[in-house]
């Protein structure tokens, strides 16, 4: 395929991905301007979710009468209409003879068209103006996104214990499972939610200073909600899909009614957990807040508790007309979602087909695809890499090139390059290979002392073995180790779906010769050599107090076997701690938390600083005193302990017969 070609294809989807998003994004804000009180804020939040479903779904439903088609018909009348020579009847050829003639004159073939408006424009500064645009609003995001986290993080504080003990009961009143980090800076204006992967609170060190606690809980409460909700990947996305289309204005006036919608959301969760009292003093924190603070600039990766100050008014009003979900409002809102999901999947079904290619070449195209149906049976999979413009010789036969990797009874590879040869009224002539041609594709070596390679090695097997695993989400692979034979092995962990039916949690160790070649696999569990708890008489794990203090204490001296001991065998974290503790400098992120453990000064009594107990399992918080300089975390976010600093840790216990196992980190 040629670039102009491909130009072509990406002009013409762009534009058709563009009047379909439009038409999404205008629905939403007609909904939503007629019904959404009829929602509540948290629906019409839920709504944008209908914009997102249809960018992720390659499928629609054709309707004849769309308004997208009042466009498409635009596109149709400047279009050319080659005409289509019916398909002969099936040929099957046994012994092709090659041609004499040569491939010479080209015939004439008809230009490229597409929609109407672009034709007048070159594909190639469109689309270098679209690439333009995109790298830099990419780079300014990326840019602000990490001046951001970097500014915020370096200038970190210790959290206070009062602080930390509303930041706890906040967490536990919405039931957060991800854990974010709490951080008190000078770098930051206003509080805010950072970070998809790793989460961090962001407090202002001036706000903690006037020590409101009223205020404090509220902003907590705000911050964690937007945690809970998903809020920064539901950024995220947006500004992916603004930078794909920031040539569209919609999408920008659209961009603040979202921002709106999530923010209400937020204060709509947050009223549900606060008393009826209570709620009041909700909406003062909220001016107090704008009176104070300066909003940050909008970042994909930042989420705020005042992010514009035009939206304000609108978001008192609702908390003071605020009230609970009903029924009635959950049916409704279901409905509308539905009723707009639906309209969005569907698309215009286009009357009149428009022709990307020369009439012979789609013909040509055409014509040996309905060869392959009927010949080569000993290619079983094909993958297309060229077709080449059709050509005419002296007897006025077409041909046309083919080049394409074609596999030979599902076991080798080969590069094909063939000239098919028809007579003008379709007829098959021959066929003949292009000189050189065929090829043996040439298989890239997998370098096993890599991460990737073993990765590749993996996915291989997968592809290959276990068809009962009819679906797998990887959750993580461990570092490449070589055995005292040279064999090469790697962990990973995953979630399993084993016929479409049953998850489960499987970790393996994969094993590779250094040639690649597949050795065995096993269990994560069967392969460590460190003894569980059972086997180790001389720990106390009574009481979790004593679990999490002489876990601390044992991988600050590095002693492995009896830090492990106090690990739940089997639990969510074994062997990732394992692989901590002998983390070598290779395993940059593993290697810097082994450091961290064994900066800690043992002998210093470890303070703990709260339990929550939920059936079998307790969560413990307590605190490390640090006997030596340690430096923690990326660029980004790095973080310096000097002696006699201190810093908290938490863990979720689980009791057993034999005591408090610590299950996860």
């Amino acid at each position: 395929m040629s670039v102009f070609e491909i130009l072509v294809t990406f002009t013409d989807w762009l534009w058709k991905i563009t009047l379909e998003v439009s038409f999404c994004v205008l629905l939403i804000l007609v909904v939503r301007r007629f019904f959404g009180r009829f929602f509540g804020a948290r629906m019409c939040r839920l709504l944008w979710l209908i914009l997102f479903i249809r960018c992720l779904i390659p499928w629609s439903f054709p309707v004849q009468h769309h308004p997208v088609g009042l466009l498409h018909d635009i596109d149709i009348a400047f279009d050319s209409k080659p005409t289509m020579v019916p398909l002969p009847s099936p040929e099957t050829v046994a012994s092709p003879e090659i041609p004499s003639d040569e491939v010479s004159t080209p015939r004439p073939i008809l230009p490229f068209t597409s929609f109407g408006f672009m034709l007048r424009t070159p594909r190639i500064a469109l689309a270098g103006l679209w690439g333009f645009g995109m790298l830099t609003l990419l780079g300014l995001t990326l840019y602000r996104n990490r001046r951001i986290a970097h500014v915020a993080t370096n200038a970190a504080i210790p959290v206070p214990s009062w602080l930390q003990e509303i930041f706890l009961d906040c967490r536990s009143r919405l039931n957060i499972k991800v854990w974010p980090v709490l951080i008190i800076t000078s770098g930051i204006a206003s509080p805010s939610l950072i970070g998809a992967v790793r989460p961090c609170i962001l407090l202002p060190r001036d706000l903690v200073d006037e020590g409101n606690r009223e205020q404090l809980h509220h902003i907590l409460l705000h911050e964690l909600v937007h945690l809970k909700q998903g809020d920064i990947w539901f950024s995220w996305f947006w500004t992916f899909l603004w930078l794909l289309q920031w040539f569209n204005p919609l999408l920008w006036w659209a961009g603040r009614s979202m921002y709106l919608d999530r923010e209400m959301a937020c204060d709509e969760r947050v009223l549900g957990f606060l008393e009826p009292e209570r709620r009041i003093e909700y909406s003062r924190s909220l001016v107090e807040l704008l009176k104070k603070l300066s909003l940050p600039a909008r970042c994909p990766s930042l989420a705020g508790v005042v992010e514009q100050k035009t939206n304000i008014e609108r978001r008192l009003t609702m908390i003071k007309r605020y009230q609970t979900g009903t029924t009635r409002r959950l049916i409704i809102g279901t409905l509308a979602m539905a009723t707009l999901l639906a309209i969005s999947l569907t698309s215009f079904a286009a009357s009149k087909q428009t022709s990307m290619l020369s009439s012979d070449k789609a013909e040509l195209m055409g014509r040996v695809e309905h060869f392959f149906l009927h010949n080569f049976r000993d290619i079983t999979a094909r993958k297309s890499i060229e077709w080449v413009e059709a050509k005419i010789d002296k007897k006025d036969s077409r041909s046309i090139r083919y080049m394409y990797e074609a596999l030979i009874w599902d076991k080798e590879w080969k590069i094909m390059n063939q000239i098919f040869t028809f007579e003008t009224n379709g007829k098959f002539v021959n066929y003949k290979n292009v000189s050189g041609y065929p090829k043996n594709k040439e298989v890239s070596k997998i370098d096993t002392s890599s991460k990737e390679g073993m990765i590749a090695l993996v996915e291989k097997f997968f592809s290959r073995n276990w068809r009962d695993v009819t679906a797998r989400k990887i959750i993580e692979w461990g570092e490449v180790r070589t055995d005292k034979e040279g064999n090469r092995s790697i962990r990973c962990k995953l979630e399993a779906t084993i016929w479409d039916k049953e998850k489960k949690i499987m970790n393996k160790i994969f094993t590779f010769t250094p040639a690649g070649e597949f050795v065995s696999v096993k269990d994560a569990l069967a392969s460590l050599s460190v003894s569980p708890a059972l086997t180790t008489p001389k720990i106390k794990i009574d009481t979790p107090e004593n679990t999490v203090i002489g876990f601390t204490r044992a991988a600050a001296s590095g002693d492995i076997k009896t830090a492990m001991a106090y690990m739940l065998p089997g639990g969510v974290d074994y062997e990732d701690i394992h692989e901590i503790l002998t983390a070598g400098p290779s395993s940059s992120a593993k290697y810097q938390f082994r450091q961290l453990l064994e900066a800690v000064d043992p002998n210093i009594p470890i303070k703990i600083v709260s339990q929550q107990e939920k059936n079998d399992y307790m969560k413990v918080v307590w605190l490390l005193t640090f006997k030596r300089t340690v430096k923690f975390g990326g660029d980004a976010k790095k973080m310096v302990f000097e002696p006699g600093s201190t810093l908290e840790f938490d863990a979720t216990l689980k009791r057993t017969e034999q005591g408090w196992l610590i299950d996860n980190i």
